[in-house]
């Protein structure tokens, strides 16, 4: 199943195994100029993609080495995501990614010349810091250390000290 939103002359499709389809929709230009971002370990795994009514997009100049394009082209991506308005979490998977990154999750992304590339910098980011607070880790089990254990780290704080004490001075007696 392919999960398709439009978004500012772009289209973002989320195909199956957490790969992402990112087009350009021509304006004016006879072809398509074709994306792909490949999928990341952790926001491939059943995670919440938000849709294009949950961002929000912000371009500026970069700066930095690329001369006069880097002065005059907005290349730099900042992203923007409403944990409390997003319409692709849950109550209990808002409250899980609130915890970890408050109400309102920023990603900046001005790595590359291309806007494009950029763009998908971030959106890629932003799922996963959403996949990364949604994990729940395992409560730890206090376990007892066995006998054994216990016996060979006393012998080798018995052994420790031994050595330390052939370190000191001998007694003047």
């Amino acid at each position: 199943m392919t999960n398709t939103s439009v978004l500012r002359g772009f289209v973002i499709q989320h195909r199956p195994g957490g790969r992402i389809v990112i087009q350009r929709r021509p304006a004016r230009e006879p072809g398509y100029r074709v994306g792909v971002a490949a999928p990341t370990g952790t926001s491939g795994g059943g995670a919440p993609r938000p849709g294009p009514e949950d961002l929000r997009w912000r371009f500026a100049t970069s700066g930095g080495p690329g001369g006069q394009h880097a002065n005059r082209t907005e290349t730099r991506v900042e992203l923007t995501f409403d944990v409390g308005a997003a319409r692709c979490l849950d109550g209990e998977q808002r409250r899980r990614v609130r915890e970890r990154h408050g109400d309102v999750i920023v990603v900046a992304c001005d790595e590359t010349r291309s806007q494009w590339r950029n763009r998908e910098i971030a959106y890629e980011r932003l799922c996963e810091r959403i996949a990364a607070a949604l994990v729940v880790t395992p409560r730890r089990v206090a376990t007892r250390p066995r006998k054994g254990a216990q016996q060979r780290r006393l012998q080798a704080k018995r052994r420790r000290g031994e050595t330390k004490s052939l370190r000191r001075r001998p007694d003047q007696d």
